[in-house]
């Protein structure tokens, strides 16, 4: 749901105009960005993002998320290695290299969720199933 007060304290403070141009409403902000007000709607809609909320700024934020989402999985994963399985803390800075440098690999897109999973499968014999949202493309 779009956050309506926000919307409107914007309006109320000018800094953002509202117009119809060619039968599209149309949204500009004080910084002279300009937007069709149905797309972005329905996009931020479905999160619930505020309009005034930047895209650079969400941007960031979404960044900023999966890097704590993957030192959070890898420090959970470092604690289980040592606590469950004694590794020493030379095997666990290995691990965590490698961990770090898989991500990396992932992140930049040299390699995807399904790659990861047919090498688990196909050369330990290991079977994980990911949820459907891992083995889609971006842009699908």
């Amino acid at each position: 749901m779009v956050d309506v007060i926000s919307i409107k304290k914007a309006v109320e403070n000018n800094e953002l105009q509202f117009y119809v141009k060619n039968g599209d409403v149309l949204c500009r902000a004080d910084n002279g960005d300009c937007v069709k007000v149905g797309k972005e709607m329905e996009r931020r809609g479905a999160t619930g993002i505020p309009l005034g909320v930047k895209q650079t700024d969400l941007d960031k934020w979404c960044e900023e998320q999966k890097g704590n989402t993957v030192a959070t999985i890898a420090i959970m994963a470092a604690t289980v290695l040592f606590d469950e399985f004694e590794m020493t803390p030379e095997e666990i800075d290995r691990f965590w290299r490698r961990f770090t440098s898989k991500t990396e690999s992932l992140m930049q897109r040299f390699v995807n969720w399904r790659e990861l999973q047919e090498v688990l499968q196909d050369e330990a014999g290991l079977n994980f199933e990911l949820p459907e949202v891992f083995t889609k493309e971006i842009g699908q």
